[in-house]
Parts: C-alpha cells; structure tokens; sequence
C-alpha cells in the first residue's frame, strides 16, 4: 500500500483548462519603476503573442492583488479566463506587484505586463475592522504616484482592479482619470470599518463588479450608488476538448497511490491547510466515514506545514492504525486537472463565508458529486446547480459524513450526481452565459466619461 507519496509525478501549468501556454515560453525581464526612481517605466511586450496589439482597439489595464508562487489562487484563475476572452478585442495590459505564475500565463495570452511594487489593503478583510485612518496612512506609503505616472503612459480606456483589497490601484487609476471597474472576489465583513470602506469605494470607483450575491451585499450601505454588476466565474468551455486525458489521469493518481477502481477516492483540494478552509473538518468527517465497511480512501491536496511527517502524525489520533495507509498527502501538483478525474467524491467543508467556491464548481465540472457546508457563495453554486440536498450547515460534521456515506455506498447515485453535475455546470456557468454578460458590462464602461 503506498504512503500517499509517490513520484514522480506529471508537471504541467497549473492554469485553467483551454488557456493555450506555449512550450517556447519564457518569463520576459520586466522592468519595475519602482525600483529606478525619476525614469520613465518601459512597458514590455511579448515577442510571441496569441493576438496583434493594434493601437486603433481600446485599451483595458487589468490590476493583480498580489505576486505569490505556487498553483493559482481561485481569484487569479477568474481574472486569467477574464483576460482570455478580453484579449481578442482589447488592448489588455497588466500591472502586477511582483512576477509570479499568473504574470506568465498572461504574458502567454498577450497581454502587456507590468510590474511595479505596492501592497495590498488586507484589513478590509478583518472581521475586527480598521481604525480610522489606517487606510489613508497605508496609502501615504504606497507608490501612488508612480503609479499614476504608469497609468497615464499606458492611457486606457478602463481600469479593472481584482479583488478588494487591492486599494492602491483604484486610488491611483481615480487620480489619473481613469474609470475604475472595481472587482470584489470576497464577502467583504461588517466591522466598525465597513462605513470608511464603502466611502473609499463610493469617491474612487467608477462600477462594482462581484462574482456572487454575498460578495455585493454592501449595496445598501452605500451612500452613493454605484452600478453593479454581477458575473459569477465559468467554467471554460475548451476544458472539454481534454475530457479524453481524464481516464489516464485518473489511472496515473490512482496507481501511484495503491488503489483500483473498486477503491473510493474521498478527496479535499485547498490550496492552504487552512482552519477557514475547513481542513480539520475534512479530517474529522474523513475519520466518521465507514473506513471499515467501504474501501474508502482519503485523498489531501493541500500545503500542509509539516508535509507529510505531520499529515502521518494527524492520521494516527484519529483513525486505528490498519487505517492510516488509506490516508493520502499529495504533493504540490500544479495542474489539478490530475486530481479531480481521480475522485470518487469531493468534499469542500469551507467555515468561511466564501466570495464564490470555485473548488466546487471545478468538481462539479469534473462529474463528480459535491458536498459542502453551507458558506456564502458555496450556497449559490448549489443551488443553481439543483444540489441542494448535499449541502449542511457550517460546522455540522456528522450531516456532512452521512450524505458522504450515503454517496459512498450507492454507486448509482454517485454516477447519476456526477454525470448531473457535469451538464448543469455547463448551463448555469458556460462560457456562453459568461462571454454575454461580460462583453456587455465592457461595452457599457467603455463609454463612462474619464474621472
């Protein structure tokens, strides 16, 4: 039986199904101003582009929150397939605070890149709010002003800055004239702060875009309306033209672990093993499964701080030993296109109140039945896609053990959710649904007034 550990394993860019990543690829230098004060920034353009910039197209510049390594975070990946479908008709260009795999897979795509150092905002997301005046104090020591500088050379006809922490470019694309389409991908908590907060957005933004209902429920807190708009992420149409990789990837998985297909693969897949991630729950419900009675097996994807010695440690207080080899920590695979095909049934126990969830919407993708607490977006999803008998409320393990047992011992009804799941997603999230509301939302902003 294997430990959970086997290489080597498949390495490909994580990014999202159907982004076209040229093997030639290579990160550009990019300059970054910041760094050479007093001279004007030079804005890179890739040598090898999927679309011809023509200067006659208008101009969208797009804002990254943060420059991290690693797999893609779920907000990064709706930004890409963003730009994907924005590339084709508009000059986009992206500013970013440092390089990271999102600044490469734009590149891929041909958009401009542009990094310039600035923080992000994360108080916003503090359920204990902010005192008065830590943002204007934050902002006295972001480059403002160079970025202004940035934002007036490149001249685009709209500003999309992602996610709400990212305060720094929406003040500075409001003073260089420039609409802003601000693009909240979190519940933004009420605290103390939330009337400063919203009174930022209402001086400096131009619209408000969410991907939920939750992520827009400041709206009647705000002094000034302002228009909103609301695009749920999609799930990528030409991830369908790599359906026919999902059989060997799955055989690939499955074998490095020890298990056939009579095993049951019971799986959590979150980029951090975080407490709001609800990591401690999956273990929790995984150790009420009947481990016994069903050849279950459990299936991590996560970075866990102390890797394996302390995911073997975890399993052990609190299963019997016979049981802890069903127990398996897979390493930092890049493309989790590898990981779904290899599950029998996803578990996504979030304790936040999620801004979307795409976890669960890749799984439903993937055809594979779906079972979460109900968090924020996470709802939405489930109800939209008919599921919502396999939600349970937040913090219920033992409701959300019995419908995963329920799931594991009928194979039918496993089969019948998954191959459900697969359709409706295409239908509630394809990319057609997708491409008209955003081509719409565009059209409209391009025609706002600067300032």
């Amino acid at each position: 039986m294997s430990d959970g550990i086997s290489p080597p394993w498949i390495r490909l860019p994580e990014i999202l199904p159907g982004f076209p990543v040229s093997k030639e690829f290579s990160h550009p230098t990019i300059h970054d101003p910041h760094l050479r004060k007093g001279k004007n920034p030079r804005i890179f353009v890739p040598k090898k582009l999927s679309v011809t910039h023509n200067a006659q197209r208008p101009s969208i510049l797009f804002f990254a929150h943060l420059a991290k390594g690693g797999p893609l975070s779920g907000s990064e990946k709706t930004l890409l397939t963003m730009m994907q479908e924005l590339a084709p008709r508009y000059e986009c260009h992206l500013i970013a605070p440092g390089a990271s795999p999102l600044t490469k897979v734009a590149h891929t795509l041909g958009c401009k890149v542009t990094l310039l150092r600035y923080q992000s905002f994360s108080k916003v997301l503090s359920k204990q709010g902010y005192p008065d005046g830590a943002l204007e104090q934050f902002h006295r020591h972001q480059p403002v002003k160079q970025l202004i500088q940035l934002i007036r050379t490149i001249n685009p006809r709209l500003a999309i800055v992602n996610t709400s922490v990212n305060t720094v470019p929406v003040l500075a694309a409001h003073h260089a004239g420039i609409p802003v389409l601000w693009w909240l991908q979190e519940v933004i908590p009420h605290s103390k702060s939330l009337p400063n907060f919203l009174g930022f957005m209402a001086n400096h933004a131009t619209a408000v875009l969410g991907i939920s209902d939750n992520t827009l429920g400041f709206r009647p807190y705000l002094k000034r309306k302002l228009p909103t708009y609301l695009i749920p992420p999609a799930w990528n149409d030409k991830a369908e033209q790599a359906v026919k990789t999902w059989p060997r990837f799955r055989r690939q998985i499955r074998s490095r672990l020890g298990l056939t297909e009579k095993d049951l693969a019971v799986g959590f897949v979150s980029l951090r093993a975080s407490h709001n991630k609800g990591y401690s729950e999956f273990m929790r419900i995984a150790s009420q499964l009947p481990l016994e009675q069903l050849p279950i097996h459990i299936i991590v994807r996560t970075n866990l701080p102390g890797g394996l010695a302390q995911f073997k440690k975890q399993c052990r207080q609190i299963v019997k030993p016979p049981l802890v080899s069903r127990f398996h920590l897979l390493p930092p695979i890049e493309d989790l296109r590898q990981i779904y095909p290899a599950l029998d049934l996803l578990i996504v126990p979030s304790l936040i109140n999620e801004g979307f969830g795409l976890t669960a919407l890749e799984g439903m993708a993937f055809g594979k039945p779906v079972i979460a607490y109900r968090s924020g977006g996470l709802e939405e999803i489930f109800r939209k896609t008919n599921n919502g008998r396999f939600l349970a409320e937040r913090g219920d393990i033992a409701s959300l053990s019995q419908k995963a047992t329920i799931l594991l011992q009928r194979t039918n009804l496993r089969s019948h959710v998954g191959l459900r799941n697969r359709h409706t997603i295409q239908r509630a999230y394809g990319m057609q649904l997708y491409r008209q509301r955003l081509f719409s939302m565009i059209k409209t902003l391009l025609t706002m007034r600067k300032g």
